[in-house]
């Protein structure tokens, strides 16, 4: 009587109550009532836990599942949607407020920074990707939170990431282990642009390179944006599997040296090497021959 009566409270208030239906209509009274009951309670408990955890972020079930939300006998089932659910409205690390592109200590002229720019104003990308060689250990990070900032400046709401190849594997493995693979490619292919530091770290595993390849294919139908920077060319990414590098050489290749600065930076640090110092306008390449010159002083 007493699992029955039990049985009947739990649906009044709005639960099915399977296993303790089945539990009362049983030849043999259970072993243990007192435990079943806990358990029972406990379970619906649960329920509440999720429903309230998904009314919190604003996050919603599929229809297919919503039922299960008045089931205690199906709460693994609600964890394991919940936790996809969570996965999918996951967010991305803050894009830094700056540097902006007038911050950097790179001339507003030179190509990378002029595509920089085009790469994320247009109303679609001009090519993809943009990738970046990073020469004698520029760091192209602030060339990418400017470009992302930038963006976000003219397209408020738009789905930016910017990570390391290495957070970007870590990532993945994180969602293989805990089952959520699904709802984290779900969550990665909704972006609008996607820069990606060090890719020589894609080659680190082999699984990495076939989800971002596929990441990448489709950012690439949806008119998402891809930037990725490296030390070196696509070319010599020997380790990277060749349908990636194809797709990396088919973007537009620039490369970020620490000589690009402005003179507005050399004036300020006095470093030698810079882009006034390198310029074929102000410099004389070619000096004639040395007989010439004599003639020229004693002339």
């Amino acid at each position: 009587p007493q699992v029955e009566q039990e049985a009947e409270r739990w649906e009044r208030e709005g639960y099915q109550a399977t296993r303790l239906r089945r539990a009362a209509a049983a030849d043999k009274q259970p072993a243990d009532v007192e435990a079943l009951l806990h358990g029972f309670t406990r379970d619906v408990e649960r329920l509440r836990e999720l429903a309230a955890e998904l009314e919190a972020h604003g996050l919603a079930l599929p229809e297919s599942a919503q039922s299960a939300l008045r089931d205690p006998d199906r709460v693994s089932e609600v964890q394991a949607v919940v936790a996809a659910a969570r996965e999918r409205a996951r967010p991305f690390s803050a894009i830094p407020a700056e540097p902006t592109f007038e911050q950097l200590d790179l001339d507003s002229e030179s190509l990378p920074i002029r595509e920089a720019r085009r790469f994320v104003l247009g109303a679609k990308p001009p090519y993809s990707p943009l990738f970046v060689v990073a020469l004698g250990g520029v760091e192209p990070r602030a060339l990418f939170v400017a470009a992302a900032r930038e963006l976000l400046v003219a397209r408020p709401g738009a789905r930016v990431a910017l990570c390391t190849a290495a957070e970007f594997a870590k990532e993945y493995i994180r969602a293989l282990e805990g089952g959520l693979v699904d709802a984290w490619r779900e969550r990665w292919r909704a972006l609008d642009a996607l820069f990606v530091l060090g890719a020589e770290a894609l080659a680190e595993t082999e699984r990495t390179q076939d989800e971002f390849f596929h990441l990448f294919e489709e950012l690439g139908r949806r008119g998402g944006r891809i930037a990725l920077a490296a030390s070196r060319p696509p070319a010599e990414l020997a380790e990277i599997d060749e349908r990636l590098r194809s797709r990396f050489e088919g973007g537009l290749v620039v490369e970020l040296v620490a000589e690009a600065v402005t003179d507005e930076s050399a004036r300020r640090s006095g470093a030698p090497g810079d882009s006034w110092f390198r310029s074929r306008e102000k410099l004389i390449w070619e000096w004639p021959d040395i007989k010439d010159r004599i003639v020229e002083e004693l002339g």
